[in-house]
């Protein structure tokens, strides 16, 4: 499980306790509420590399991960 921290057009930032590598592809779904958007809530699907890792961050335990989109699916 992930926690999004930061999201732009061209990337994003989240934690997780999941073990990641820079360079590696990942596949990013991010759900935007209606609440945000003003528009009914819609998943969104990414295809994204690993760009920088951040350990402890943003909590002890966490890593920070920092992906650059490549593709939006």
């Amino acid at each position: 499980m992930c926690q999004l921290i930061n999201l732009s057009m061209h990337g994003a930032y989240f934690s997780t306790d999941l073990t990641l590598k820079v360079g590696e592809l990942v596949d990013v779904f991010v759900e935007i509420p209606e609440e945000m958007s003003g528009k009914e809530t819609a998943e969104h699907h990414f295809v994204a590399k690993v760009i920088h890792l951040q350990e402890d961050r943003p909590v002890a335990g966490k890593t920070g991960v920092g992906v650059k989109f490549l593709y939006y699916i």
